[in-house]
C-alpha cells in the first residue's frame, strides 16, 4: 500500500506575518468584492470609495487621504499603471498607514490573480497562448511550486472559522498541498469557484492578516 509522502514546506516568504515587522502598524486591507479593473475605476471616482470605516490597529474612526502608488502588473497593456489608495490613521498616537488592494491582484506577485491562476491550474501550453504578455515557464514553475507546498498554515488559519468548515479539514487530511485545498474548499462552497485563488488569499488575510497564499 502506497503512503502519499507529505507535500514539502512553503518558502519563508509564504509564513512572514506583518507581525514579524518590527513596529508594523499598517499593511494592506483587500476589497475583497472588487473583481476587476473596470469596478476599481469606478470606484475610485468616489472619493470616500475605498476608505475604510477604521483603523485596523487601533479602532479609530477615522482616516485621511494619504496618498497613492502606482501598481504596474506584468500582464496590463506596456505602460499602463494601476492607481492603489492609501490611507493614514488620524489618532496621532497611532497614524498607521492602510493601502486598499482591489481582489483582483495579488499581494507581492507581478500579476493579477486571473492570470495567476490560468498558469497554476491550466495545461501548460494553454495558459502561454492565452497569457497576454506571455508568463515565462520559470514563473509558471514557481507558481506551481508553491501551490504544492504544504497548507498547513491555511488549515489553520480555516479551522478558526468553525461551522461548515471542519468536515472539510477533516477530510483534507494533514498531507495536503494549497492546490488541493484550494479546491477543496472552493468545492464547498467558500470561495467563488471563477475566482478560487482570488478569493482565497482574500479569505486567509481577512482571517490573518499578513498571511499570503502565493
Amino acid at each position: 500500500m502506497s503512503t502519499k509522502l507529505p507535500p514539502p514546506a512553503p518558502p519563508s516568504c509564504l509564513m512572514r506575518l506583518y507581525s514579524s515587522k518590527p513596529g508594523q502598524k499598517g499593511g494592506t486591507l483587500i476589497a475583497e468584492d472588487v473583481h476587476d479593473l473596470a469596478a476599481h475605476e469606478q470606484r475610485l471616482l468616489d472619493p470616500d470609495g475605498y476608505r475604510p470605516p477604521r483603523c485596523e490597529h487601533c479602532g479609530h474612526d477615522r482616516l485621511h487621504a494619504h496618498d497613492h502608488r502606482l501598481r504596474m502588473p506584468r500582464d496590463q497593456p506596456r505602460g499602463s499603471s494601476i492607481l492603489i489608495r492609501r490611507y493614514a490613521c488620524a489618532s496621532a498616537a497611532c497614524a498607521a498607514c492602510w493601502q486598499v488592494l482591489p481582489a483582483f491582484l495579488a499581494r507581492h506577485l507581478q500579476r493579477a490573480w486571473e492570470t495567476i491562476e490560468l498558469a497554476a491550474f491550466s495545461d501548460a501550453s494553454t495558459a502561454a497562448a492565452a497569457a497576454s504578455p506571455p508568463i515565462p515557464a520559470s514563473t509558471t514553475r514557481r507558481y506551481r511550486s508553491r501551490l504544492a507546498s504544504c497548507a498547513s498554515a491555511l488549515r489553520a488559519a480555516f479551522a478558526a472559522v468553525g461551522a461548515g468548515v471542519d468536515a472539510v479539514l477533516s477530510r483534507l487530511g494533514e498531507a495536503v498541498t494549497r492546490a488541493e485545498f484550494c479546491r477543496a474548499i472552493a468545492l464547498a462552497g467558500f470561495l467563488d469557484p471563477t475566482r478560487r485563488l482570488a478569493s482565497l488569499a482574500s479569505y486567509l488575510h481577512r482571517l490573518v492578516p499578513g498571511l499570503r497564499l502565493m
